[in-house]
């Protein structure tokens, strides 16, 4: 059975491979293509709405996360995934 993971925006459950994953290195975040980190995580869906609802509620200050991750670093990083996913 493969391992499934929670968007932390939409809350929809999916498997590991078909969600981005963020991990946090010294307060800063960072992209984890390769999925092996071995950090705490947070999921995203690869869907342009839930990342453009995550920049929002990071702008107001109400996506919470279980990581320690400065929230302007975290922004940028989904800027960067939206970029290279070409949306």
């Amino acid at each position: 059975m493969r391992p499934t993971r929670c968007c932390i925006v939409c809350k929809k459950r999916d498997y590991k491979d078909n969600l981005v994953r963020i991990v946090s290195i010294n307060n800063s975040a960072k992209y984890d293509k390769n999925k092996k980190e071995n950090k705490r995580a947070i999921y995203l869906c690869k869907d342009v709405n839930c990342m453009s609802k995550a920049i929002k509620l990071i702008d107001k200050n109400k996506l919470n996360v279980k990581i320690n991750v400065d929230k302007e670093s975290l922004k940028n990083i989904i800027k960067e995934i939206l970029d290279e996913l070409g949306e």
